[in-house]
């Protein structure tokens, strides 16, 4: 973390919330310890509940499990609904070519439903 009072710096946050896609493991996991060593309350984005358990319990501070497949428009709805307002989202969920991750949506989203699912507010 940077000295207080510096740009960029996390000191002072009260009550921010984020949520890291894919923060069960390597730099999502990563991403998710240090807003949560800056204060944050942080979702840890998992598709596996067991893992995602795993990551919050190793990562700490006010870390919480959201399960979600960001392959998945229901499994997004319902992760929104969850989560509430958003003041940092960190898309970090990779997806491959494979039949396992291969995209649930029916149509492609647009930007509007986009805004509507990932919304959040400024302070």
């Amino acid at each position: 973390m940077r000295a207080p009072g510096l740009p960029g710096s996390f000191d002072g946050v009260d009550n921010l919330v984020a949520l890291v896609t894919g923060a069960n493991k390597g730099i999502g996991k990563e991403i998710a310890h240090q807003l949560a060593d800056a204060g944050f309350t942080v979702y840890v984005g998992s598709r596996d509940a067991a893992r995602g358990e795993r990551a919050v319990e190793e990562i700490g501070g006010d870390t919480r499990l959201l399960v979600l497949d960001v392959t998945d428009d229901v499994s997004i709805a319902d992760a929104a609904r969850q989560a509430g307002t958003l003041d940092v989202l960190v898309n970090n969920a990779g997806i491959s070519g494979d039949d396992k991750t291969r995209t649930r949506r029916t149509s492609a989203p647009s930007a509007g439903s986009t805004r509507r699912t990932c919304s959040g507010s400024s302070r």
